[in-house]
């Protein structure tokens, strides 16, 4: 992975979070569009903090349309690409937000395994992105399990 595939990421669901939250429906609806926007919030803008990462290693983030082309491009791994006709109820929000913050945790994972994370020129960068994985995994793994009633 490199940095233009992790904004890439990043770009897709911060939209894609956006259209969940506009497709909310059902008898929980302030929750899931309390929820989506608190997400498209927190992906939006830890995109605009990789973005700036990724100038900094030589690579320009992609476009929106760009993104989904480098998404689908990406072998060995499905992303989920929400579509704007798409009725987001509770049980739909559950799954698919679980689905995509482990989805960002993979992809800050594997990007941290790269050479240019082995660099030392990059420790601000690496730094960050284990902040940032923290960040996701707390989501992923401790607050969602809460909040989903599971």
């Amino acid at each position: 992975m490199d940095f233009r595939k992790l904004t890439a990421v990043f770009t897709v669901y911060s939209n894609a979070f956006k259209v969940m939250h506009w497709g909310a429906i059902g008898n929980k609806f302030d929750r899931i569009h309390k929820l989506c926007e608190e997400y498209y919030d927190m992906v939006g803008t830890d995109l605009d903090v990789l973005a700036e990462m990724g100038i900094r290693l030589g690579q320009k983030p992609a476009t929106l349309a760009e993104s989904i082309d480098i998404l689908h491009g990406l072998e060995g791994h499905e992303f989920i690409i929400i579509q704007s006709f798409e009725d987001i109820n509770y049980e739909r929000f559950v799954k698919l937000a679980n689905v995509m913050l482990n989805d960002i945790l993979w992809c800050i994972a594997t990007e941290l395994q790269t050479g240019d994370m082995k660099n030392i020129v990059n420790v601000g960068i690496k730094s960050s992105l284990e902040a940032m994985y923290e960040k996701y995994d707390l989501q992923a793994r401790y607050l969602n399990a809460r909040r989903f009633d599971k």
